[in-house]
């Protein structure tokens, strides 16, 4: 009984110091606010994002492309058509990072028509 008390008192104590390391790092998750956060960045941070971006969805996407293939074979190999489902709703992972590449997409373009209108 002392040892669940003890698991149950290090678990809450875990939970508290995980919710304080996200509360510190707040200002770095991007959230609905995220346009805000984006007018605040430089052109060249705006440009490095889009990189990084970029970078990452091709990069993931290469990986999902073939632990989809991978997990449609496996599926239909051991003959449980569920998983089938399962494996297509992986590339929906992207899309966190598609959203925010189209937000800073959006804001560049922004900021070059402004630029473009100051110009005239």
């Amino acid at each position: 009984m002392v040892a669940f008390k003890t698991k149950k008192i290090l678990l809450i104590f875990m939970i508290r110091d995980c919710l304080q390391a996200t509360r510190k790092y707040e200002p770095l998750i991007m959230k609905n606010n995220q346009l805000q956060n984006l007018k605040l960045l430089s052109y060249d941070e705006l440009v490095k994002r889009k990189k990084t971006a970029t970078g990452a969805i091709i990069g993931f996407g290469i990986v999902v492309v073939f632990a989809a293939i991978a997990g449609i074979y496996i599926a239909l190999s051991k003959k449980q058509y569920a998983l089938v489902a399962v494996t297509l709703s992986i590339p929906l992972t992207i899309l966190p990072i598609a959203i925010v590449l189209g937000n800073i997409n959006k804001e560049l373009k922004l900021r070059n028509s402004t630029n473009n209108n100051q110009n005239l």
